[in-house]
This record gives C-alpha cells, structure tokens and sequence, in this order.
C-alpha cells in the first residue's frame, strides 16, 4: 500500500493528543465543509471532440509475454494485454493468503471470484515465512502453493508481490526482525542483503514449482520491491512508546537494483510473463517491467497537520493516464507514440483505521476511483485491498506496525476482515460484469478529455467531470460525480456534445439529463450490440447473455438520471418497446423511459433477435452473472452468490430465506410475475427456507467496558458462521480468549464486527472477552514533586459497550432441483 511514511508521521506531530492513548476521536478525521451541500448545479453541455483522434495499437516494446503448454498465448501492445490475439482485461484484487485462515481460502474466493474478479494479487511476506534466520515455514495459513493451487481450481490468476520489502502495514514492511542487526543496508546491493534475499526467492520458486503460466499455472505476474525508493517503513524492533526511533531505508541502487532482483527470481525459477513494480516515485528499467499505479481517496499521509483535514485527493479527476506512457513509467511530452498499457495496482479498496486517522470510507468512494481510472484509460484494474483480513500471532510478538490494530486489517475491504460482503463489492461488481463482456471492446479505445479537464482541480465541484474512451467512432462517455471530502451537487440537464469523424452525437439528443451526487456512470455511444447500433443511452450498460438465438442485454440507470434510448433506425427492422414511449424518425428511434421503472425494448434485424431489459439502481446492486448448472445465468439476488462445482452458492446475514431471481430458467423453477419483477419478466425465481437458528449465545456484562460472550456446544448448529457485532464508545476494542488477544479494532464510529467461526475450537469451555479501552477527553495535569515527574489525567473516561448481537450467516448450495418453490 502506498504510504509517504515518514511523511505520515510528520504530519501528525502537530495533532492535540495528550499522550499514548489520549485522542480526542472525531469518529473519523473531519471533512473540509463544502458549498455544494444539497445544491443543484443545472444546465452545462461539455464538448469534447474527437475528430482526427486515432490511437494505434502495436507491439509493446516490453520484455514480457509467455505460451501455456496448451498454446494460450499472453502478449503485451502499447495499450492492453492480450490473449489468444484477442484484447483482455485483468481485474485484480489483493487478498493475503497470510492474513486469513487457509479453511477458508476456498469460499473466499469464490467470494473473490464472484464479484467479477479475475486475478488475486497477494503479498509474500518474508516475516512470516522466515521468522528466524534459515527456517521457513509454509504450513497452514503460510502455505502459498496450496493457495495458488486453489486460485487455479477456482478459476482465478494470480499476481505474486515477493518483495522483498512489500509494507503492507506489516512489521519491517514484511522484513524479518533478524535483518535489523545485520551490518549492511536493506533494500540495496549489498553482497549481505542480496544472499539473504536470494534464500528467500529460491523458498518462494519452490512453492512456485509448477504453477507457473508457462507451466500450465495460474502465475501470470511477478511484483518485486514495493515503492523502491519511494517509501519505507519503521523498524518494529525499535519502536518506543508510540513512535519508532529507526526506519528502513527507502532503497538504494536504483535501476540496478530491480534488474538484480528480477535476476536471482528467475534463477530461482521466478520466470512470469508479466514482471511488475510499482512505478510512483519509483526507478522502472526501461523495457524490463510494468510499471503499476493506484490512488486513494482517503489518504492518512496527506493529513495537514495544523487543521488535522485531509485536503480532497485528486484521485477522482479524469486524466490522459494512457496517452504518451513510455516504457520507464514516465509521460512523455506527446510527440511519441504510447508505448505500455496503463495499469493499476493500487486503487483504494477501502483503507485501514490509523491511531490517528479513522476514516469510515464510503463505496462510492471505490466506485468513483474504478469509473475515474477507467475512463483515465486503465486496461488493468487492480484493487488494494479487496479482501480484508487478520494477522497471525506469534506468541506476544503481532505483526501489524504500531500505528494501526495489532491483529486485524479489514482496510473497510469490498470482502471484509471475517468475510462479510460490503456494500463496496456490490457497487463494483456491475462495473466488472460490464468489463468482462465488453472489456476486449474497452480496452484497445483511446482516452480523449474536454477541453481544461486537466486543470480541474478537486476542491472543484461546479465542473463536471467526464472524458471519453473511443475507437472508429464508438466509444463510451465516462462520468463521476463523487469527490472525497466534499459533497459534490446534483447535476440535472447535462448534455455531452461528441464530435467524431463520422458526424456529431449529442447526449442526449434533446434537453439533457441528471445524475445524483456521489453516483457515476458508463455510457455507450454508436455501440453495436448484436446488429443493432445504439447510438446512446443514457443508462449503464452491465452485461450480456445468449438465450435460444436471442441476444439479452442488460443496462441499469444510474440514480439521478432519466434514462433514454436512442437507436440508430437502420439497424432496426422492427421495434417493440414496453414500458416507455417510443419515437421514431428516419434517422432514429428514441426510447425514453423514467428512473426507477421498467422497460423493455425488442429489436429485430436480419433474423436477430435482441431485447434490451432496463434494470433499477437497486436491482444493479443485486446482479450478478454466473455459470451455473451448464450454462451463463443472469442471477439478482440480497443474498451473496457465487458457484460451487456449477451449482449456487449463496450467503445471506441474518436471515434464514434465500431468494434468487435467475434468467434463463433452470428445471422446476417458477416464473416470477411481472408486477413483482419490474422489467425482469423472463425471470424465474429459486427459494430455500433454511431453518431458523436456535443457537445460544449467553452474555455477561462485567462492567460498562468489559463483557464476557459464552458459546454452547450447538451455537454453530445450522449456520456457516456466527457475526459478534459490537457497537460501543471508547478508543479500541480489544477481544480476549484465555488472555490471549484474537481481534481488535480502531474504534470509528461504525460497528464492530468479529466472526466467531475461526475461534470455534478455542471457544469450547472459555468466554471470549470483550475490553474496551477507554477514549481519555480532558486535560493533562504535570506534577513536579520530590518523586520523579509524572502526569494525571483530569477529564472523562469513556469506556462503554452499548450492545452486543451474535448474527447467523446462513450458507446454502442450491441446485436446479433442490430449491424450494
């Protein structure tokens, strides 16, 4: 994760603490007051042209590409990866094998995999694996080549970040302790650092053996270092108090030093088709790697430290990320020709709770970071994190750094610490289905901006902010209307006027049209879909499927906006329209529904059939597209599937009954009724009444800041897990088994979440114990007496657990003939 370490600290010497644990919580650092509060901005057309705008694809001059044994072939142009010949797109998320139980891996990423995921990046962190010098331990949690095995079987690809400095938030930013007292320098080309680092590659190829691409495996990628040069980390050896006294160097060697690396991991039989590094501030050997990027919208480092505000980022401004990306990294001055695909590595999943810094971060947050890098001409997505988690413990030694919760790192993930499925995962995941069916479209198209798109700044919220991706005239407009720490306005009567060199488009033809604030959106323009162009919509579109020689394709409205068909009237025969009114010209049919309701639009042309379902905002929320029993199926549901063995597999918190919509129908399924479906009259309906949970779980409160939670021997009976959620009102709270510390979290003003199923074992015949810190609010007294100098404290102590629950999450397999009905 990208963090200005030293930076971070500084920043936050001038914060008013009284001490250690003496924070005066804000519930999360304050936002910057906007104006644009609950206002409305009406009435702009925003220009951006692209006659004469052509951006060629040819061979990348990198060094990279590889050949399965089956002949699947991976190449690298100047704007995307491809395969087979054919453009595609990875979607990567970060989930560290390490920091979650190895029993659960399977469902994780299945989890991973079902919200549109395609490639798990993960860190190897050296701690971990050699705590003590020349014994390494690859067993349980720590076992990389079981994980990467169950990546392949689930049908996901997988990124190694092998370091050997990787941050992270871990200790020594995953360095082992015992480097601290050797006499050379980490991170450089010292003859010392260099064999030890070698041990540590030959370790991680043997775990590797097999598993490669060109072997057949799902190794696509190898990251070395992490911000070489660029960032460090504190020494946990040294840390005293709150602050540490010594830190990592932040490298040195430069260029040779990655190419030294990227030597010893291929002689360690570390050989990928794509070698990574991150490239902020960052050295990148021409030609030898791709370099990765990110941002985040919440950003501990950037706080100031005299108003304690973190200023907006501008990670949510569209950019020319792809025109003129050389092969070092760098941009070049537009007189050259693109030579890498923009790639990301580091897009803000969410982020972890700091002592100083409890940001609560909001999924459109994590939307509007995808939708911004995207339209800034991203062909790889990667999210940091994805999937949040939990550090082993070694004895009295934890491995998270000091400055944030000793076990846990849920980072407020789109996949939480215990698993639970965030409101983040389901905004992202129509945005990876749309990707998924249209990304070998997406990816070869070229970033054009308005005309001052790149003189918006972020504190600006009368703008609109918008660019283009295009090719041959097609193309999709991008919009975001999210900004961290400001509110940005309602937007109503927007129109986007696209001049191309086979004549203009106007969205929308007429008038104009809305979006919410905090909501983005993708907007084709002369897009083809099954014969039919569709000249623009102002909806989004999300997937595709076959179904009996039909062509089905879905789009959502995005909230805020009236959405709005315009199809070019040549490459209709016949049109039906239900729910909408329809126009039709010479040149055009116009399909204009409203927000909220359904509609349908059946084209027929040359024997093709093509229906257009418009879906709600809310049901976006509740899609999702599996193979399921044979064959791709369109599934809206509240509960969270994925598939297990070509069958659903569904989650659902609290409450026993699960419902699937799904189309096209399995056996024995029943039809839903249109008034109950909206648009979504092809649709059939799965139900499983699960019995209800009768589980025990006993509470005793020992005080307002410490309670003790009891499981019977029957309070797993039924369910796949048990969420403790606790709100309280204090600093942190800490969670005891025995006396020895199992969860933790920085208190933010949202609840607190532990899932009890990993302690399952531990917890027969033992409480699990809550304990509050207390958050200190007052004054600090110093006393100057014939003893040493000493301090009281005079104020509030606040130390309270308001409630406890214990929640079921309910796990079914559902099959076609096994559902209820």
């Amino acid at each position: 994760m990208r963090m200005e370490r030293r930076g971070f600290i500084r920043a936050m010497a001038g914060v008013a603490i009284s001490g250690p644990k003496r924070w005066s919580l804000l519930g999360e650092y304050r936002q910057l007051d906007s104006s644009a509060e609950g206002v409305q901005v009406s009435g702009k057309e925003i220009v951006i042209d692209a006659r004469g705008f052509q951006r060629p694809v040819h061979p990348s001059p990198l060094h990279m590409g590889g050949t399965t044994p089956g002949g699947d072939v991976l190449r690298v142009t100047n704007l995307y990866l491809e395969r087979e010949g054919k453009p595609c797109f990875p979607i990567a998320g970060e989930f560290h094998y390490t920091r979650f139980a190895a029993e659960g891996w399977a469902d994780e990423l299945r989890k991973i995999k079902a919200g549109g995921i395609n490639t798990v990046s993960t860190y190897v962190f050296w701690i971990l694996h050699e705590t003590r010098e020349g014994v390494f331990d690859w067993t349980g949690r720590r076992n990389l080549h079981a994980f990467v095995e169950l990546c392949q079987k689930t049908g996901l690809e997988v990124i190694l970040r092998i370091g050997p400095f990787a941050h992270g938030e871990m200790r020594n930013g995953g360095l082992p302790d015992w480097l601290y007292g050797k006499p050379f320098h980490v991170r450089s080309n010292d003859s010392g650092y260099i064999e030890c680092v070698r041990r540590f590659y030959r370790e991680i190829g043997v775990q590797a053996k097999g598993l490669l691409f060109q072997n057949g495996g799902p190794i696509v990628g190898i990251q070395l270092e992490n911000e070489f040069m660029a960032a460090t980390a504190p020494w946990g050896i040294s840390e005293y108090r709150e602050a540490p006294l010594d830190w990592i160097p932040s490298g040195i060697g430069g260029v040779e030093h990655m190419m030294k690396l990227k030597k010893i991991a291929i002689e360690n039989g570390l050989n990928a088709p794509i070698f990574s590094c991150t490239a902020w501030g960052s050295p990148v050997p021409e030609n030898e790697f791709l370099p990765m990027f990110g941002g985040y919208g919440f950003q501990p480092w950037a706080i100031d430290a005299q108003t304690h505000l973190q200023p907006p980022s501008a990670s949510y401004l569209f950019r020319d990320s792809q025109g003129r990306l050389r092969a070092n990294g760098r941009q070049g001055t537009g007189n050259e020709v693109e030579e890498i695909p923009f790639a990301c590595c580091e897009m803000g999943g969410g982020m972890q709770c700091f002592y100083r810094a409890r940001f609560v971060v909001p999924p459109e947050s994590v939307q509007g970071i995808a939708i911004t890098e995207l339209g800034s001409g991203a062909a790889f997505l990667g999210y940091y994190m994805y999937h949040g988690g939990s550090n082993p413990t070694n004895g009295t030694v934890f491995y998270n750094e000091y400055d944030v919760p000793r076990i846990s790192y849920d980072f407020q993930a789109p996949i939480r610490e215990y698993g639970q499925v965030a409101p983040s995962y389901r905004f992202l995941r129509p945005i990876h289905l749309f990707l998924r069916d249209f990304g070998a479209q997406l990816a070869p198209m070229g970033t054009v901006l308005p005309s001052g798109a790149e003189t918006i700044a972020p504190e600006n919220t009368q703008e609109p902010r918008c660019a283009i991706r295009t090719r041959y005239s097609a193309g999709f407009l991008f919009l975001n209307n999210y900004q961290d720490h400001i509110n940005m306005p309602n937007r109503t009567d927007l129109s986007v006027r696209i001049p191309l060199e086979s004549g203009e488009i106007r969205i929308p033809e007429s008038g104009g049209f809305g979006i919410a604030s905090g909501e983005g959106a993708i907007l084709p323009f002369n897009l083809e879909l099954g014969g039919v162009r569709i000249r623009y919509a102002t909806a989004q579109l999300a997937a595709q499927l076959e179904h009996e020689r039909a062509l089905h394709v879905f789009f959502f409205s995005p909230t805020g906006m009236r959405p709005e068909f315009c199809i070019a009237a040549d490459s209709v025969d016949r049109c039906v329209v239900s729910g909408a009114a329809m126009q039709r010209t010479q040149q055009y049919i116009a399909v204009r529904g409203e927000e909220g309701k359904p509609l349908g639009i059946q084209c027929w042309h040359a024997n093709r059939y093509v229906k257009i379902h418009l879906l709600s905002r809310a049901d976006s929320l509740r899609m999702n597209k599996l193979t399921l029993w044979g064959r791709e199926r369109l599934v809206l549901s509240d509960a969270d599937c994925a598939e297990e063995n070509g069958s659903l597999l569904a989650w659902r918190t609290g409450n026993p009954e699960i419902a699937v919509q799904i189309f096209p129908p399995p056996e024995n399924a029943v039809k839903v009724h249109a008034e109950t479906s909206g648009a979504l009259d092809e649709f059939f309906l799965l139900r499983t009444l699960l019995p209800h949970w009768q589980g025990e779980v006993k509470i005793e409160r020992q005080g307002e800041g410490i309670a003790q939670v009891w499981l019977s021997d029957h309070s797993f009976d039924g369910v796949d897990d048990l969420l403790l959620r606790i709100d309280y009102r204090g600093d942190i709270g800490n969670a005891f088994v025995n006396g020895v510390l199992v969860a933790d979290n920085f208190s933010n003003g949202a609840a607190w979440e532990i899932g009890l199923k990993h302690l399952r074992a531990t917890l027969r015949g033992q409480p699990l114990v809550i304990k509050i810190v207390p958050r200190l609010e007052g004054s600090d007294v110093v006393l100057d007496t014939t003893m040493a100098r000493r301090e009281r404290f005079e104020g509030t102590r606040i130390a309270v657990i308001d409630s406890i629950d214990a929640i079921p999450v309910y796990r079914s397999s559902i099959t076609s003939r096994s559902a209820i009905t």
